[in-house]
């Protein structure tokens, strides 16, 4: 009999719980959701870039939490496009450079010229004209200036006496003096040996020699009777305009 009501205990308590168990799934599947629910996206967020082509994003999130018997959301919860792809305007970025050294001597000539950072693109403002700029400057250093002289004059007269040695002369001016050492002047004298012209000589004679004798039969010559005559020589020609030789004979 105690075994029999043991028996009848156990029986009633597993119908028990077995019926509870039962109880218990029922409500938990009338509070779970049926399965998951994506909300709509929402609108899309800014774009990343303004231009030259970005990202930008929008989300949607699950209607129902996810309860232990509901079922997990499929997909993800965010999504992307691309936009603002059309190209970035880009203006001319330029500079000018330094300026060249001034080089040289005296009143010079140094330039820069623009130099180009960034070039435009997308319609950007346009780069200026790369045209190097020149300005003059002043080295501070004198610039040498060479001696210049101008052209010889004409020779002077020889300074010897006739059928003499002697020299002339020609000279030449300074145009240029040099400065700055610059090259010296050359010389601005110069001379060559000449000879003098010729002498102005007068013919010279001796003296007249003795009187021949007469050439009268009587030996003696007197008017209209016999001649005798005599003769000189010649010690020296005229030259160079001196004046001509006498007569070199003579009778009587």
């Amino acid at each position: 009999m105690r075994l029999l009501t043991l028996a009848l205990i156990i029986v009633a308590f597993t119908l028990f719980v077995q019926n509870t168990e039962a109880w218990l799934g029922r409500r938990r599947r009338r509070r779970c959701s049926p399965g998951c629910v994506w909300s709509s996206w929402g609108g899309w967020g800014s774009c990343s870039v303004n231009c030259g082509g970005g990202r930008r994003w929008r989300s949607r999130y699950p209607r129902h939490g996810q309860g232990a018997c509901g079922a997990s959301c499929s997909g993800s919860s965010s999504s992307s496009s691309m936009c603002n792809s059309h190209c970035c305007r880009v203006d001319c970025s330029w500079s000018w450079s330094s300026w060249s050294p001034c080089r040289g001597c005296g009143i010079s000539t140094q330039s820069r010229r623009v130099v180009i950072r960034r070039s435009p693109s997308c319609g950007g403002r346009a780069c200026p004209s790369t045209v190097p700029q020149s300005r003059s400057c002043n080295t501070g250093v004198c610039c040498p200036v060479n001696c210049v002289v101008n052209s010889w004059g004409s020779w002077g007269a020889c300074d010897a006496s006739c059928e003499q040695s002697g020299k002339q002369t020609r000279t030449r001016s300074i145009r240029t003096r040099p400065s700055c050492k610059g090259t010296a002047c050359p010389t601005l004298i110069d001379t060559k040996p000449c000879k003098g012209g010729c002498c102005r000589r007068d013919c010279l004679v001796s003296s007249w020699s003795a009187w021949s004798k007469c050439n009268a039969p009587s030996g003696k010559c007197g008017p209209n009777a016999g001649t005798r005559s005599r003769s000189r020589q010649i010690t020296r020609q005229p030259s160079c305009g001196g004046k001509a030789c006498p007569s070199l004979g003579e009778s009587g």
